[in-house]
């Protein structure tokens, strides 16, 4: 019977075109869906299934959104969403540090080309 039901809930997956319609492929045959109510509860289940060499996720989902086994494994390796926005955060502003840095780099660079096209002596004056 809960076969049934969940072969009913596979093809209302994809038959409904939900954002989860991608994981029909996945849930084909005897399959197992472990569902928690936050973040947390992924942390939980991908550690949990780490420990037994008879259940191996196939797919994890986070608000509608599937996530691969190694961003998984990443999200698992820091101690709290907290830790991941300071980690966000420490990320985004040394990618515009090194923006800021480029395109200062590039704005010098522009300005030496200038003066060095501007101090050549034109080839219109020396031939008169």
């Amino acid at each position: 019977m809960k076969e049934n039901h969940f072969n009913s809930f596979s093809s209302s997956l994809s038959s409904n075109r939900t954002p989860l319609s991608a994981l029909d492929p996945a849930l084909v045959g005897t399959n197992a869906i472990l569902i928690g109510k936050d973040l947390n509860a992924l942390k939980t289940i991908h550690t949990e299934t780490e420990k037994l060499n008879w259940i191996v996720p196939l797919v994890y989902v986070a608000d509608s959104r599937i996530l691969a086994r190694e961003e998984v494994e990443k999200f698992c390796s820091v101690q709290s969403l907290e830790d991941h926005r300071a980690e966000t955060v420490q990320i985004l502003t040394s990618q515009l540090a090194q923006l800021t840095m480029s395109l200062d780099s590039q704005s010098h660079q522009l300005t030496s080309a200038l003066d060095q096209v501007a101090s050549r002596p034109s080839s219109e004056s020396s031939g008169q």
